[in-house]
């Protein structure tokens, strides 16, 4: 009895060391691992840090989103701007009817950019500014549009690509803005006003297709 109660003890404060030993060692790795954690993402923040309100964007630049934003509003700018500038070597009508066209349909976009890139980190004055540069993009393509639409191949393919470029942002980036719902709105209300303005831009292009012609100007 004495030699099994000793063995019993001994296995009991052997238990116990093991349970002592295994719990240190869930102590030590958790530790090492909350360290390693906290050591990634010193190492993440430093690499890669997040637009804050003291920073209007990532290391005295844009993250890629809004990066990405401001190269393709340039681009559809560009390309604006060509087509206005090809319209008005065909005629004045015409450079006033795709003028109008354009605007109508920048402005929704331009808006839609401008809430986009706050929400990426910009400030608002920031990303106005951003905006107006992208804007001047258009200004080159006019100055290139103009004697390019003085060829016909030329005009005709550069009327192509625009239309493209116009169906691709209608279809793919601002159509499915509006199945976007945040919900703190009646949906009735938003599928009415959304409704109203789709048919308001058909209204105004179909006004503009059908009395092109008739559009004079006194100079």
């Amino acid at each position: 009895m004495t030699a099994n109660g000793h063995q019993g003890r001994s296995y009991g404060s052997m238990s116990k060391r093991g349970s002592f030993a295994n719990g240190t060692n869930k102590v030590s790795h958790s530790e090492s691992k909350s360290e390693l954690t906290a050591n990634e993402a010193k190492a993440f923040e430093t690499e890669t840090p997040l637009p804050t309100e003291d920073t209007d964007c990532c290391v005295r630049g844009c993250n890629p989103v809004a990066m990405m934003i401001i190269l393709g509003d340039s681009l559809h700018n560009f390309g604006d701007g060509l087509a206005i500038g090809a319209a008005f070597s065909l005629s004045i009508a015409a450079g006033l009817s795709t003028s109008v066209a354009v605007l109508c349909h920048e402005i929704p976009h331009e808006l839609g950019d401008l809430a986009v890139l706050m929400k990426q980190g910009m400030r608002l004055r920031t990303a106005l500014l951003m905006n107006m540069m992208c804007a001047c993009s258009a200004f080159i393509g006019l100055w290139i549009g103009i004697p390019l639409g003085q060829t016909e191949t030329a005009r005709e393919w550069i009327f192509a690509s625009v239309a493209g470029m116009f169906l691709y942002v209608g279809l793919v980036d601002m159509l499915p803005m509006l199945h976007q719902y945040d919900g703190k709105s009646n949906k009735v209300t938003v599928a009415i006003l959304q409704n109203i303005g789709f048919l308001a831009g058909i209204g105004i292009i179909l006004l503009i297709a059908l009395y092109e012609d008739a559009i004079e100007l006194s100079l």
